[in-house]
């Protein structure tokens, strides 16, 4: 399960000049709840970064909410080294957020249905 996916950010708002990026998931674990996507093209590749890798590990509070816990491990080169500044989880909490949302939109409308 090797699959790519292009990810466009609104760089200008979230305060960072990597518009856009590819990740390629890496590992994808059901079990455990465990996600490892890989940048592979541009974003972080294009200031510097020669990995920049985020795990995603969901975590079940009880029957009706989760925890994301999120890793980022990078490298970088020296003469990059300033650009470490653009780590952020901050992307990564909106999409979140947005999933959250999403999610609570979708159960709303399945209570509203009628029964068959």
């Amino acid at each position: 399960m090797r699959k790519r996916m292009k990810i466009i950010l609104p760089a200008v708002k979230l305060g960072s000049p990597i518009a856009y990026y590819k990740e390629k998931f890496m590992k994808v674990d059901e079990e455990k709840r465990i996600k490892v996507v890989d940048v592979v093209e541009g974003g972080y590749l294009d200031v510097g970064f020669s990995l920049y890798r985020t795990t995603f590990e969901i975590v079940e509070k009880d029957e009706h909410s989760s925890s994301v816990i999120t890793t980022i491990d990078y490298e970088l080169d020296d003469a990059s080294a300033g650009n470490a500044a653009f780590v952020s989880i901050k992307p990564l909490e909106i999409i979140v957020e947005s999933i959250g949302m999403y999610l609570l939109n979708e159960k709303k409308n399945e209570n509203h249905l009628p029964s068959s």
